[in-house]
């Protein structure tokens, strides 16, 4: 926050209100040089700080102003309030009372702890608005597996990890730091600590191996290296958790050594020898990273190699699994492969140390524009789960999708259409011309006269294009009027879309592999309930007193809920447990009499997977079952159709259908 600034304005209005009976938002806009909604937000938070601090009020009439409401002993103190008007410095917004109080915490040091009275004296507020404004900060660093506890004498202490400390602090001073402030950022969050030379020391490192890190990363591995430094002689820090499996060959990667060259010339520069496990935690965060230019990754050791190999393996396994449960064929594309073998490698570091893929725009819209491709990619939650024993994240989800997608546009083949014609040569080839023109997709049309017309001698056709009133019964037609052409061309395509889909239900539905997954006494119908956690509670022991999931499921199932979001869209989630603790494959659904939240999505139809793929009947079975939910689920129609079904018989019938 720029002090000198707020001083300012808070000065000036404090100023004008004490000046004046009435005023309005306008007149103090124009007067102290910002806009109306900027000082109507001013205003608000002085009108808190007023109350708050036993300074009186701001009374607001209609359609006359605004003014202060105050006694002259009050008056007096904000006569001398503003007279020293450094002092106004503290009257802040609540979103910036929240962030100082965060930094506060993550902050102190042993020996100049927090108490609740230095917390309400730093911010200027009372205790209770102190205490309610550290139980929002509390709220965020739970997020992060910190705890806030105060101790008796001692004041306020966190409860945490040097591992769980660090996400955090990163997370912290980058959600926070504005685009160019972030050295600005570190000095305040570090200071002493020469940031600067720390970052020359990673673009010097990064020009000397010919690697560029891409922005987001490069301000990760700079905040990490900035700790690593500054935490070396706190009192408050831990050891650092010991690396899971990778971690054993972490010194054979070439990370390993890229980051024995950055500490290097950190020891040279700030006389600090880093220890191993520091180095091992910079290799894990390089390991998460994503390079803009550049290859670290070919390294010629042997756990290397046989890990690789593991993970190419795994890559084309995802890709024949998604390439089943879509129906089309993706094992040739290598564009694919090498694209998910290039983001899967980090993505399983950043899964293992909970660090989210970054991006500079939203991805939300892939849930909504690629549905099927989106929940088809949700197959591979089991099987990174079964092969790295990590669990998958929505956004590396939605990045799965769109390497997916994108390889699904590259397969898309062209389209052969026949159009029955009653019309003369000139007319049908205007008509062909134009549909050509308006759906690209259509390589060729063929002509055949309407007296000539023959289902049979065309099952090799895509679409039908014939009059109204044609009286063929073929689900592959699609009516068009020649003189209205051009304004239905839009419900044309739709109809186009909607023969595809059909068509790729058909082959997908075929075989019945999944139907035993479905059982009449695992579908709940219209349960009354509000909370989330007390029907994924109900589920779960529905399937456990059936001897399907052990006693360990349930708590699988949360923890897979906190990690991320099952909600797939149009009211409907997927969640699913550990499948070490399934005994037996089922699904059990449940529609809800009324929608529940559901990270941040109301849902109302629930598909809870307590499922496995520990052989190639099981795998072949799960793949079905996810053809299956695609196509129950990707309209509100399809959905809507679901939620009213009569009885739970009846959506037993309709599920094996």
């Amino acid at each position: 926050m720029n002090n000198d600034k707020t001083n300012y304005y808070n000065s000036r209005i404090l100023e004008i209100l004490l000046n004046c009976k009435y005023t309005t938002n306008n007149h103090i806009a124009e007067k102290i040089g910002l806009t109306e909604k900027t000082v109507r937000n001013r205003i608000c938070v002085l009108e808190n700080f007023l109350e708050e601090n036993g300074f009186g009020r701001i009374e607001k009439k209609r359609r006359v102003g605004i003014k202060l409401d105050v006694t002259t002993s009050q008056k007096q103190s904000l006569q001398g309030l503003v007279a020293v008007s450094s002092n106004l410095s503290y009257i802040q917004d609540p979103t910036e009372q929240v962030d100082q109080t965060i930094k506060m915490l993550l902050t102190m040091s042993a020996n100049n702890g927090l108490t609740m009275a230095n917390l309400a004296s730093n911010l200027y507020v009372c205790v209770p608005t102190a205490t309610g404004i550290l139980r929002q900060a509390a709220s965020w660093l739970e997020h992060y597996g910190i705890g806030v506890n105060s101790i008796r004498n001692k004041g306020l202490q966190l409860e945490t990890t040097e591992f769980n400390y660090r996400i955090a602090v990163k997370d912290f001073i980058l959600g926070r730091a504005k685009t160019n402030d972030l050295t600005k950022a570190l000095q305040d969050f570090f200071p002493g600590l020469d940031v600067e030379s720390l970052r020359d020391i990673l673009i010097k490192t990064e020009n000397q191996w010919r690697l560029e890190f891409v922005e987001c990363s490069f301000k990760e591995i700079w905040v990490y290296l900035c700790l690593s430094i500054y935490r070396k002689n706190s009192r408050l820090k831990m050891e650092l958790e010991s690396m899971p499996e990778e971690a054993e060959m972490l010194q054979k990667y070439n990370e390993y050594a890229f980051a024995k060259s950055i500490y290097e010339k950190v020891e040279r520069i700030f006389n600090y020898t880093a220890a191993k496990e520091e180095i091992d935690f910079l290799v894990a965060q390089i390991l998460c990273s994503n390079l803009l230019d550049g290859n670290m990754s070919d390294s010629k050791a042997q756990g290397v190699k046989e890990y690789d190999n593991k993970l190419r393996q795994f890559v084309r396994k995802i890709i024949e699994t998604i390439g089943n449960v879509i129906n089309v064929d993706l094992t040739d594309d290598e564009k694919l492969y090498e694209g998910l073998l290039l983001h899967i490698r980090p993505a399983i570091f950043r899964m293992r140390y909970r660090n989210s893929a970054q991006s500079e725009t939203p991805l939300q819209y892939v849930k909504k524009d690629y549905k099927k491709v989106y929940c088809a990619s949700w197959v591979t939650s089991i099987m990174f789960e079964e092969y790295y024993n990590v669990q998958i994240t929505e956004d590396e989800l939605i990045y799965i999708t769109l390497y997916i997608q994108s390889a699904v546009e590259r397969k898309k083949r062209p389209l052969k259409a026949v159009l029955v014609t009653n019309m003369g040569m000139g007319h049908t080839q205007f008509i062909s011309e134009k549909i050509r023109k308006h759906i690209p997709q259509i390589e060729c049309i063929r002509w055949v006269s309407a007296h000539d017309f023959r289902v049979s001698a065309h099952k090799d056709m895509d679409i039908i294009f014939a009059p109204e009133k044609h009286g063929i019964d073929d689900r592959r037609v699609v009516e068009i009027a020649p003189i209205s052409l051009d304004a239905s061309m839009q419900s044309i395509k739709e109809r186009i879309d909607g023969i595809l889909k059909d068509s790729l239900q058909n082959k997908e539905t075929s075989g019945i592999y999944f139907h035993d997954l479905f059982d009449p006494e695992l579908i709940l119908k219209d349960v009354d309930i509000t909370d989330k956690g007390g029907l994924i509670r109900m589920m779960t022991e529905r399937l456990e007193n059936k001897g399907f999931v052990t006693s360990k499921y349930h708590d699988s199932v949360l923890e897979r809920e906190g990690a991320t979001t099952t909600s797939v869209g149009n009211g409907v989630a997927i969640p699913h447990g550990n499948m070490l603790e399934v005994n037996e494959s089922k699904v059990l659904i449940a529609t809800l009499k009324n929608p529940i939240l559901w990270h941040g999505d109301m849902v109302d139809v629930i598909f809870l997977l307590a499922v496995k793929m520990d052989s190639p009947h099981e795998i072949k079975r799960i793949q079905q079952f996810y053809k299956h939910f695609i196509y129950l689920t990707d309209s509100d129609e399809k959905v809507d159709r679901l939620r009213n079904l009569s009885s739970e018989a009846d959506i037993y019938k309709y599920l094996i259908r």
